[in-house]
């Protein structure tokens, strides 16, 4: 836990806290809505205000969106089960290791047999740059790959010498 949250609980018990203090500690409402751009650290729930429930409507129709593309997996299982299903046995999976090929112009493609792994590359040692699209043939060195799959542990790196 944070020292800020620690500090938070133990003002909690000495009864120090103000309104919006107490909001960490308060059910939450079902739906927030929040000017971001006035009000950065979202004190201000403006779901119940009839100025913003169009906006709300319009959020709303967006979520429903999302959700029909998406497969929302808490429907069906608990929290447990679906760390088992994502990390098997508790153990974080590791994406796999980026594998080179080469076309006839000797552009070099990266990929990763790890669906939804992105991508990153670097040449002769140089900074990390996302993958999005076959590298140059003019590789001057080393080319450096490694994939990392959101949840999962990265790959190691791969290396493919000009």
């Amino acid at each position: 836990m944070a020292l800020g949250m620690q500090d938070l609980w133990r003002q909690l018990d000495l009864g120090n806290l103000d309104e919006v203090q107490m909001q960490w500690f308060s059910e939450r409402p079902r739906e927030m809505l929040f000017d971001s751009l006035n009000d950065p650290h979202e004190i201000n729930n403006l779901a119940e205000n009839p100025d913003y429930w169009e906006e709300l409507d319009r959020m709303r129709a967006a979520l429903t969106n999302h959700e029909a593309d998406i497969y929302d997996y808490s429907t069906e299982m608990t929290e447990t089960e679906m760390a088992e299903l994502f990390w098997p046995g508790g153990e974080k999976p590791t994406t796999a290791l980026p594998t080179f090929s080469t076309d006839q112009e000797a552009s070099v493609t990266i990929s990763s047999d790890t669906e939804c792994a992105s991508i990153a590359y670097r040449l002769g040692g140089g900074d990390w740059q996302l993958y999005t699209c076959p590298v140059s043939p003019r590789i001057k060195g080393q080319l450096q790959s490694k994939a990392v799959r959101y949840g999962w542990a990265p790959s190691e790196i791969s290396e493919l010498s000009p």
